[in-house]
């Protein structure tokens, strides 16, 4: 019943030489969203 979730503990994500990618010396950047986001419950 419902959806199979699989939990993935390393996706294999690769930079354009095909190496591990390390993203945490990488700052936020702005989303692009106009607003703040908001969550509605469906009835």
């Amino acid at each position: 019943m419902g959806t199979p979730w699989k939990i993935f503990k390393d996706i294999n994500i690769v930079n354009r030489n095909y190496k591990k990618l390390d993203a945490s010396a990488w700052n936020p950047v702005p989303s692009g969203l106009l607003n703040t986001p908001k969550i509605i419950k469906l009835q």
